[in-house]
Order: structure tokens, then sequence, then C-alpha cells
């Protein structure tokens, strides 16, 4: 038995009910329910604010208040204090209807005893008690979903959505409107990650869980029917099962990674320039890391070198030219870094068919906070041009030369 007492505001005018029910709580130790006692409902209301109440035992038909509207009056003043009624009346489909408009119980007169007053009286606490704790449950697990920036949507096992937090109405522009998994889907047409191919119904993660099944990680790609941007969404799901381990329904959370889709397919189309500019280049282009080692290069520098990408990224210049030559890139190298700025060079390296001169231009390379991550190296090769001026040259001596002789 619960040893705290339980005080009992009874709001009754009739005498012989007040000495019934003190009698009845004597036989159930009256000290466990310490009584206070008024004949009018503006008595008891006021009586809220000047002592301590655990329980309203309340009947219906007083001198100021008459019918429901007496508990109607009650349950507005008692601020959560539980009431329960006493009525003379023994219908069913009323007592139905006062404990919807507040009541936590009711006895009817004459037909009630010890046992079972102390037993309504104590439930009644009990009860009120726990409805507080699941509200106030249910208030921080709304607080958590509502400041939530993932979606998060809840259906029962008929598919009937039970809950969507606004940051779900957010990302997808629409909360349920009553419908169900399948209705909901026709704002949008839901896609495989290739954009084209419809998700089959039944593969819907949600639509899944409430089968039963866990889906980690899975990408959506959601055409809007009516006007509007097309989303991208990672979504997770997970069936509800209750203490005996039964679907109940299942839970999905969601979150919108769209932007990041679009950033990573226009870094994609970049890189796909950057390397079409680069392979389709007839100067030599590369990249090296602070050590010297190569990070990448282009077809032309592939096709020089005789080095595949593979064999070429992660070495240095001693390892793939002679020395004379690897120390005069690496000293360029080491003039560009420390200038921390763009510097040109004229170098030459020894190809297939002799020696080559070439105009180097080589610039630091940065990251987004602006510091030095690596070395860029673009080389043009001028030995043609070198030669044939060379030629001309030569030819400009020997030509007045014959003409002098010729005559």
């Amino acid at each position: 038995m619960n040893s705290r007492p339980i005080h009992v505001l009874l709001i009754e005018d009739n005498p012989g009910d007040i000495r019934l029910v003190r009698e009845l709580l004597g036989e159930t130790r009256y000290g466990q329910f310490p009584l206070t006692q008024v004949g009018r409902l503006d008595a008891g209301i006021r009586c809220l604010n000047e002592a301590t109440i655990d329980v309203i035992l309340l009947d219906l038909s007083l001198p100021d208040s008459q019918g429901v509207e007496t508990l109607i009056r009650m349950h507005a003043a008692a601020r959560g204090i539980p009431i329960v009624l006493m009525t003379g009346l023994e219908d069913e489909e009323l007592g139905l209807h006062l404990i919807q408009a507040g009541a936590q119980d009711y006895l009817i007169k004459g037909q009630t005893s010890a046992p079972l007053l102390s037993r309504a009286l104590r439930y009644a606490v009990g009860r009120k008690r726990l409805e507080e704790e699941l509200r106030e449950q249910t208030r921080f697990l709304q607080s958590v979903l509502n400041s939530m920036a993932d979606g998060v949507v809840m259906a029962d096992e008929t598919g009937t959505f039970r809950v969507w937090n606004p940051a779900a109405e957010h990302i997808l522009g629409s909360g349920p409107a009553k419908r169900t998994v399948g209705q909901w889907s026709d704002d949008f047409t839901i896609c495989l990650p290739d954009r084209v191919t419809a998700y089959p119904p039944e593969a819907i993660p949600l639509a899944r869980a409430i089968q039963g099944e866990s889906v980690t990680g899975a990408t959506l790609f959601l055409k809007r029917r009516s006007q509007g941007d097309d989303l991208w969404l990672d979504v997770s799901a997970r069936p509800l099962r209750d203490e005996m381990g039964l679907v109940k329904g299942g839970v999905i959370v969601f979150r919108d990674i769209t932007e990041s889709r679009r950033t990573d397919e226009a870094l994609r189309d970049s890189e796909d320039r950057f390397r079409a500019i680069m392979d389709n280049s007839p100067a030599l282009i590369f990249l090296k890391d602070l050590e010297g080692r190569y990070l990448q290069a282009n077809r032309q520098f592939e096709t020089v070198s005789h080095l595949t990408q593979k064999d070429l990224v992660g070495t240095t210049d001693d390892e793939i030219f002679p020395p004379a030559q690897a120390t005069a890139f690496r000293e360029n190298d080491r003039k560009v870094l420390e200038a921390d700025a763009p510097m040109r060079f004229e170098e030459s390296a020894v190809h297939d068919d002799g020696t080559h001169t070439s105009i180097v231009v080589k610039f630091p390379l940065r990251n987004a906070e602006g510091r030095c991550y690596a070395l860029c190296g673009i080389a043009t090769d001028i030995t043609d041009k070198q030669r044939a001026e060379e030629a001309r040259q030569q030819l400009a001596i020997y030509v007045p030369r014959f003409l002098k002789d010729g005559r």
C-alpha cells in the first residue's frame, strides 16, 4: 500500500453523501486520505489555490452549478489535478462522455464501497501522473523531432502516416495531408540514382520498413510532378516493432543531399573538362607535391617520358631524368616555391630524337585556405622554332656569300 497521503477535495452539498464519504474513507485508514470538504463549486475552485490537493471528488449537482457544466468548469480550474465524479445516475454512455470531458473516473452513489472508493482515488492519481509523464516524454520527443534538420516520417502497418516532422515538410514541400505511403508519392516520381528508372513501389524504403526490412543509405531521386526543383535524398529506414517483436509500422530518416549532388556533378564536370584540356594539349602539363613527387601529368607527358600515369605518380625527377637534368628541374621548382609566385624558365630535356628545349611556366597551387600545396608546370616545346631560327640565320649568312662568289 502507498504510504504517501492522498489529499482529497470533496465538493458535495448533501449532508448524507458527505457523511458516507467520510465513513468510507475512514474504513480505508482515514489518515491516508486527508479530506477537505466544501459545498459549492466556486468554493472548491478557491480551495485549489489555498490547500494541497491531489484528487478532486466532485458531485455534478451543486447549488451553483449543474451537470456536465460542473465538470467542465472544474476541469478548466484544476490545472491537471485528477477529478473523480460522484453521480446518482447509472448511465454508461453518460459516464463515457464525462471521462471524455476530463474526468478520470466516476462512481455511482449508493453503489460505492470503501475499497472501490479507495481504488478509484488512488488509480486516478496514478493515472494522472502517468499521463503527465507520457505528455512530458511526448513533448520532449516532439521537441527533438522539431529541432532535427533531417526529415523524419513514421507510418503504421497500414501505411498511414503518424509522424511527419517540420524538416520533412520543409524538404518535401508538403505534409502528409492524410495520405498513405502509396499516395504521398503522387506529387513525385521516385527514381533510382540513374534519374530515369522508376523506383518499384514495394522497394521504396518506408514500404520495405513496414514489411520488416531495414534500409541504410539508400539514394532516391525525386522528380516533382508540378513545377519546382527536383530532389536527391539520402534515406535510411527501420521497422517499428511492439514488445512482442511484431512489426507495427516503419520510420524513415532522410536528408536533402541535392546541393551536395549538384556540387559533386559540377566537380566531376570540371574534372572532365580539366582532363580533356590536359590530355589534348600539345604542351606537357604536370603537378608535383611540395616534396617534388609527381601527382598528375597529361597524356603528352606520358608519351614523352614513356611512363604511364600509374608508374609516374609518386616518383621524382631523380627517378625519371638524368642527374643534371633532374637537378635543373628541382632548382627551378625551388625558386617558384620560395618566391610563392609564377615564374618562367627555359629548360632542356632529352627526348627520343635528341635534346629539346621548352619554355616552362611554373606556379604554386593553393587550397581553399590559400596555402600552397602543390606546383604546376606547363612546358611548351620550342625546339622546332629554335631549329628553324638557326636554319634561317645560317641561310642569311650563306646566301650573301653565294651571291658574291657567283658573281
